[in-house]
């Protein structure tokens, strides 16, 4: 069962924790993941973050006990991951905007251009054709034919 408390002033929230260090340090955690899950969870992959989360709380006590919870070390292989995400979300958005790039300035002026020269060949047949038909009538009309 979980509580939802709203404090709507600096003041109420320093007698609530009163001097609990502890308290404030569950109290940083719990705003810490819930801004994470709110925020970042759309943009970052679930078990990577499941795996931070995990990581930090084990750290919690150890971060608490040295006397402040800015001590918390993410390990290497948890850099390592997120940083893989990382480069591999950018190299994708990297792609996508190529990907745009090539198609709106490059392939678009390319496909109009083979468009208009179909018109113009089309156009160019259509008009042939008229004016050999109107040869061919005059040269009926003139020999009687």
């Amino acid at each position: 069962m979980s509580v939802k408390i709203q404090i709507n002033s600096l003041e109420a929230l320093e007698r609530l924790i009163g001097n609990d260090n502890e308290l404030e340090i569950e109290l940083r955690q719990s705003v810490a993941v819930a801004m994470t899950k709110k925020y970042v969870s759309a943009l970052v992959d679930k078990q990577l973050l499941k795996d931070v989360i995990a990581e930090t709380q084990v750290q919690k006590q150890d971060a608490f006990h040295a006397g402040s919870y800015y001590n918390i070390v993410l390990s290497d292989k948890i850099k390592q991951k997120i940083q893989e995400y990382v480069q591999q979300k950018i190299g994708d958005s990297v792609r996508e905007i190529i990907d745009r790039y090539i198609t709106f300035n490059l392939l678009e002026p390319i496909v109009e251009r083979n468009i208009d020269y179909k018109v113009q060949l089309i156009t160019s047949e259509v008009l042939n054709k008229q004016v050999e038909e109107k040869v061919k009538q005059q040269i009926k009309s003139k020999f009687n034919i």
